[in-house]
């Protein structure tokens, strides 16, 4: 459902593409917005198409990232959910983006 509102909507995947959002509602009040995924969005072999963040009690601390490898310009989604180690919950899905933008790897849905 996320990957395909993404594609239907622009500003949704510009917005969630970026570090930081500057915007301007309709009466006039300025608002920026922080990602705050920590990830860095200039990576040398995959950028960032947009990513959410979110927590449940159930999945503890949830990642979405949908990423295009810079390589062959092929799209993945990366969910990570349940990292007990909260302060460093970023640092699996980008070695797991890493890891899937530098090596010549399969993955199930791809061909």
């Amino acid at each position: 459902i996320f990957t395909y509102s993404l594609e239907k909507s622009f500003d949704l995947k510009n917005i969630l593409g970026k570090s930081r959002h500057d915007f301007y509602t309709t009466d006039g009040k300025f608002f920026s917005i922080k990602n705050s995924n920590g990830l860095s969005f200039n990576n040398a072999n995959y950028e960032i198409i947009a990513s959410k963040t979110g927590y449940t009690e159930e999945a503890g601390a949830v990642l979405f990232l949908l990423i295009k490898n810079k390589g062959d310009n092929k799209k993945y989604a990366i969910i990570t959910m349940g990292n007990s180690d909260y302060n460093n919950r970023f640092v699996e899905p980008d070695k797991i983006a890493k890891l899937i933008s530098t090596q010549n790897l399969t993955i199930a849905g791809t061909k």
